[in-house]
């Protein structure tokens, strides 16, 4: 199992829509890349569209992407999600 799988596993986000999810990713890094990209930049082309589509999936895979060594990083993550949401309101 996958990341993107583990992180949307318990959450309303449907097999559809993880399939269109998957659909977005892959077109968002082809729309990116000229030639090579990094697993950074794939990471966060994941981490910006799960804060679009479910923000529990979003936090699940920034706590292993960001690798959380404390709570305080968690709090920094989750100040990030909600200045998102406040900016796209």
């Amino acid at each position: 199992m996958c990341g993107l799988e583990k992180a949307c596993e318990k959450t309303p986000i449907s097999g559809d829509q993880f399939e269109s999810l998957v659909n977005t990713v892959e077109k968002a890094i082809y729309d990116t890349a000229d030639g090579e990209i990094t697993s950074h930049q794939i990471g966060t082309i994941i981490m910006d569209i799960l804060a679009d589509t479910d923000q529990i999936a979003y936090v699940r895979f920034a706590s292993v992407y960001r690798n959380f060594t404390d709570i305080e990083s968690f709090e920094r993550e989750l100040e990030r999600i909600k200045t998102r949401l406040k900016r796209s309101k």
